[in-house]
């Protein structure tokens, strides 16, 4: 949805920040302010974004989403971390 990511603001924008996995369980009923409003519109509960990094350098940010509560188990998101240093090693 979006080509830039503010660094900092909203999911994509934090995993950006900290270059780590942010997890939310169910986005439509968290309230700590990482998710950005809008996000809810989307209507998925179970949320994931992860940074795109290889050779240390941020390439972008991915995400996976759940229609229903979901909480991400670490091999899910080891996973999802190879995947997107792969992503990010075609793209540099």
């Amino acid at each position: 949805k979006l080509s830039t990511i503010p660094i900092g603001k909203g999911m994509a924008g934090i995993a950006a920040e900290r270059r780590k996995p942010v997890e939310m369980c169910n986005l439509q009923t968290d309230d700590s302010g990482v998710a950005r409003p809008s996000a809810k519109d989307t209507k998925v509960e179970g949320s994931l974004a992860a940074p795109l990094i290889y050779d240390n350098k941020l390439y972008g940010t991915i995400g996976i989403a759940k229609p229903v509560p979901y909480d991400f188990t670490k091999a899910e998101i080891d996973l999802l971390m190879q995947v997107g240093e792969l992503i990010s090693k075609k793209l540099k």
